[in-house]
């Protein structure tokens, strides 16, 4: 093969048995799918090293998308979708779109958590989606948050529909490190004119991608920094500060953005605006607490 010659026995040998470098694997897969030959034996075998070595990365896509599809056994093609989805979570490693597809139509997808939320990292920072793909992302940040793996960047996706209501009064803080570390938020904040100081530990949602979520009402706010303790000794991040916001543009009803509206209208000096908003919030509490009244007897 090496010296040039070619025909269909050379291949069928070839990729039966043949065990090398990567490249020369890769060389001979190629060249046997571009003659339309059948590369079944030498998938499996080559995908697997190149996990293995984590070399030749590039080369594993167009192996995945031809192997995994018939593959009777999915456990490789699983753990591929992990690593590149790890991959992608830590290190912004390129997906293909063909891969991303195949991972979305995976019938365990709901096993692989990674997987997801490298989905939903990707869909957060796209620049448009389509009404599959807000489906799609909507229903898989609903599912992650009620498993608590939710990251700051995916409250982007409030500009495609509306967070879950548990997600809209948070702010998040991400911080990555070994997983094996111990990370702890210390933060602090003014009550009554009084400083305020609280030490919190941070979770480590996926391979040391530590998060902590905050509620931060308008106008709020809090000064922070990271400690970072492992065997080696303790790592502390520069402060940093955080004030709550509000999207004036958002159309939520929930508790949490209604007191946020209240408090931005008091704060710009427009009393009638904030008496009105509060005349509402309380009308609307009353007509739940009446409503559940109902439906408990």
């Amino acid at each position: 093969f090496l010296q040039g010659r070619r025909n269909a026995r050379i291949f069928t040998v070839l990729l039966d048995n043949f065990q090398g470098k990567t490249v020369d694997m890769f060389n001979i897969w190629q060249e046997a799918s571009d003659r339309q030959i059948d590369t079944a034996k030498m998938d499996e075998r080559l995908l697997a090293q190149i996990l293995f070595t984590e070399a030749y990365m590039p080369y594993g896509d167009a192996i995945f998308r031809k192997y995994y599809p018939k593959a009777i056994s999915k456990q490789l093609g699983k753990a591929y979708m992990t690593y590149v989805s790890y991959k992608y979570l830590l290190s912004d490693a390129p997906i293909s779109e063909e891969t991303v597809g195949i991972i979305k139509k995976d019938s365990n997808l709901d096993e692989l958590d990674v997987c997801i939320l490298a989905l939903l990292k990707l869909y957060s920072n796209a620049e448009d989606l389509s009404v599959e793909e807000k489906d799609f992302a909507e229903y898989w940040l609903t599912r992650m948050e009620s498993r608590g793996k939710v990251l700051p960047e995916f409250l982007k996706l409030c500009k495609y529909f509306a967070l879950p209501e548990s997600l809209e009064d948070k702010r998040l803080i991400e911080y990555r490190t070994n997983p094996k570390h111990r990370v702890t938020l210390h933060y602090s904040y003014r009550v009554a004119g009084k400083r305020q100081q609280r030490d919190v530990p941070m979770r480590d949602v996926c391979y040391g991608i530590f998060v902590k979520e905050l509620v931060l009402f308008y106008g709020e706010t809090i000064e922070y920094v990271i400690s970072d303790e492992s065997a080696e000794g303790n790592v502390v991040s520069e402060k940093t500060t955080l004030v709550g916001t509000l999207d004036k543009n958002a159309e939520s009803t929930s508790r949490f953005a209604q007191i946020n509206r209240i408090i931005a209208s008091k704060k710009e000096g427009d009393r009638e605006k904030a008496l009105e908003l509060l005349d509402r919030y309380i009308k609307d509490e009353f007509a739940i607490s009446q409503l559940f009244r109902v439906m408990k007897e």
